[in-house]
């Protein structure tokens, strides 16, 4: 979950927590299981992206156009190309 992704709370830190959500009224708990999950999203895309640009620049290694990979990925294209200016340097 968000927590143990995020937070890397000790056992004692979690059971706390879960005391402490346990006391959350429920419009509390529902806006906090809100922000929760766009945290949880956001860090899913950054990944996504980051996991997108690994295999661009190993695509590019292996001799791959770089608007080849702008297609396939819908990374732009300029940014691709000075990827691939860096690798070549």
């Amino acid at each position: 979950g968000f927590f143990e992704t995020y937070l890397k709370l000790n056992p004692e830190e979690e059971k706390e927590l879960e005391k402490r959500i346990k006391l959350l009224n429920p419009k509390e708990a529902e806006e906090m299981l809100e922000l929760t999950t766009s945290w949880h999203e956001k860090g899913r895309q950054e990944g996504e992206l980051k996991k997108a640009w690994e295999m661009a620049k190993k695509l590019l290694e292996m001799g791959v156009s770089p608007k080849q990979i702008a297609e396939a990925s819908e990374l732009p294209l300029g940014e691709i190309e000075e990827l691939k200016k860096e690798i070549e340097s």
